[in-house]
């Protein structure tokens, strides 16, 4: 006869039964788990294929270049959104294409350089521009989309021998005859030059043999200095206020808004690159400061509390006299 189990056995098997019978599954406990891993990938999915607004429209902005004779001319260029207010991430990888200026019929065989701009929407190429004194350069970049024209734009690079005189002219603050900070909402047409001051950039020119050379460093962004540059080129080109011919330099960055430091990298470079006296003439003593200490000749027009060093200048009509000294 078998024997039978004992009750403690018999109680042990019962609740053993009961709490299989209770328990959830396995499979069950990781369904929260699962849902959520699902969800996000749904979300990933939603976001990868929703259409994504089109690229805004851009413009290019190519600064002159002051270049010594002899040796590849580096050039800049600037990708700004056409609207102020867009939303840009980021520019990195969209392609530009820089080439000189031919006359007919080689234009079309003129070599091009491609190069890619970084995050902040710069690029920078090598053009050998040495066999004459002055050339014009293009740049076209690739456009956001197929049916946006690509922005387009052109500068000159001037080539000197490096031991050439310089005076670096700050057109915003000492050469237009206005408020620096209204050059944005000024038409370039309404704006004149001050009183004496193609005259005297003239004599110094051709009485001092100082090659002239302008300064667009307040303004933001790049298409900003735009404005200057077309101003000295184009609408001051000709008539009683006409100044002379010479490169406008912008800055070598677009991404830091700060102008002493923007100011700091264009003087330092053109020290490093040219060997002859620089002169230069400026406003506020941030600028004569950083002049001086880069051993450039400092002439303020403005007032404040200047290095001994920096000469005053009443008006325009004592420069030729100062750069006599």
């Amino acid at each position: 006869m078998d024997k039978k189990p004992s009750a403690n056995a018999e109680a042990l098997a019962r609740k053993l039964h009961e709490k299989l019978q209770s328990e959830r599954p396995r499979w069950m406990r990781w369904l929260p788990a699962l849902a959520g891993i699902l969800l996000i990938v749904l979300v990933i999915l939603a976001w990868a294929l929703y259409p994504k607004p089109d690229p805004p429209r851009m413009t290019v902005s190519v600064s002159d270049e002051l270049n010594v004779r002899g040796e590849p001319a580096v050039v800049h260029a600037f990708l700004d959104p056409e609207n102020p207010d867009a939303k840009v991430d980021s520019l990195k990888g969209m392609e530009a294409t820089f080439w000189i200026d031919k006359p007919p019929p080689a234009v079309d065989d003129a070599p091009r350089e491609k190069v890619v701009c970084d995050s902040h929407g710069q690029s920078m190429a090598k053009l050998d521009a040495s066999a004459a004194a002055k050339a014009k350069f293009h740049i076209r970049h690739m456009a956001p989309l197929k049916k946006q024209d690509p922005p387009k734009d052109e500068a000159h690079i001037f080539n000197l021998p490096k031991d050439t005189p310089l005076l670096l002219v700050e057109a915003e603050e000492t050469l237009a005859d206005l408020d620096p900070k209204l050059w944005s909402k000024t038409h370039p047409l309404n704006i004149a030059v001050r009183a004496g001051a193609a005259d005297a950039l003239k004599i110094a020119r051709d009485k001092h043999g100082y090659a002239i050379t302008y300064l667009a460093l307040e303004l933001m962004p790049a298409r900003e200095y735009r404005r200057v540059r077309g101003w000295v080129r184009d609408i001051k080109a000709s008539g009683p206020e006409a100044l002379p011919d010479g490169p406008v330099l912008g800055r070598l960055r677009y991404d830091n808004g700060d102008v002493h430091s923007a100011r700091q990298a264009l003087l330092s470079d053109l020290r490093e690159r040219f060997t002859g006296p620089i002169v230069a003439v400026v406003r506020d003593a941030d600028a004569a400061e950083q002049c001086v200490n880069l051993k450039i000749r400092a002439l303020a027009m403005g007032g404040g509390d200047f290095p001994d060093a920096v000469v005053r200048l009443k008006t325009w009509q004592d420069l030729p006299t100062a750069l006599g000294k």
